[in-house]
């Protein structure tokens, strides 16, 4: 239609209507992609702070499983320190109950950290952390990414250690009186086992320093967990302020 208006005004040296139709042309052309990139941009904004929301929930998710996989191995330290202290008093040592049997079957106590982070990793492989506005939320994704690795390379550095003072179950003589049902609560079938060579364990200097260094690199993977707990929650708060 445009066209044939042009055509029609060129033939009559109508120039006016020429310079009129042109310009309408241009300035159609110009609404046109302002229109496309107003939208364009709405999506993105949308698109952006959709991916914050996810972010965030992610975020709160992998903080409440930080705290109970540091409550577990706090509990699990101060197991190890009190089974220690068991086996150097000669008399408490002695006294096979419920509670040696707990001390014992726990020393091996070491669960991996298994904490997701998806929604942040995929943000990086699509290449979408341009999304993310604020340059500071922008370097805190790959960070905490790598910060969870981190934990995970200490974990498994750190597992040989844990699993060595396993060698308590060997002296202890540890034998199970029958199958341990996996759907009871935690040592609720501690009555399943039986030490029968306690005497061993007493006043056992290797024994004693064997668990002694389980306990330790427990508490420097305690320290890890901390310091990335504490990356986590400035991640967290970074995301809460999001622009």
């Amino acid at each position: 239609m445009i066209l044939r208006r042009v055509i029609e005004h060129v033939k009559a040296q109508n120039w006016t209507a020429v310079a009129l139709d042109f310009v309408i042309v241009v300035f159609g052309v110009f609404i046109g992609i302002q229109v496309s990139n107003w939208n364009e941009a709405r999506v993105s904004r949308q698109l952006a702070e959709e991916t914050l929301v996810r972010l965030h929930s992610e975020a709160v998710r992998v903080s409440k499983e930080f705290e109970t996989h540091r409550n577990f191995h706090e509990l699990a330290v101060a197991t190890k320190y009190d089974l220690i202290d068991r086996l150097a008093d000669p008399v408490a040592c002695s006294r096979v109950d419920e509670e040696l049997k707990e001390l014992v079957l726990s020393v091996g106590d070491f669960p991996p950290p298994r904490f997701s982070v998806s929604i942040a990793e995929g943000l990086i492989q699509n290449g979408q952390l341009a999304l993310i506005g604020s340059d500071d939320l922008r370097a805190k994704i790959p960070s905490i990414i790598d910060e969870i690795g981190f934990l995970s390379q200490q974990w498994t550095r750190y597992i040989r250690t844990i699993q060595d003072a396993e060698y308590l179950y060997q002296v202890a003589g540890l034998r199970p009186t029958e199958r341990a049902d996996a759907t009871m609560s935690e040592w609720a079938n501690v009555d399943s086992y039986r030490i029968e060579t306690p005497e061993k364990l007493c006043n056992n200097p290797q024994l004693i320093a064997i668990i002694s260094n389980a306990a330790i690199t427990q508490d420097f993977y305690l320290l890890y967990i901390d310091q990335v707990s504490q990356k986590l929650s400035a991640y967290q708060s970074a995301l809460e302020r999001r622009p």
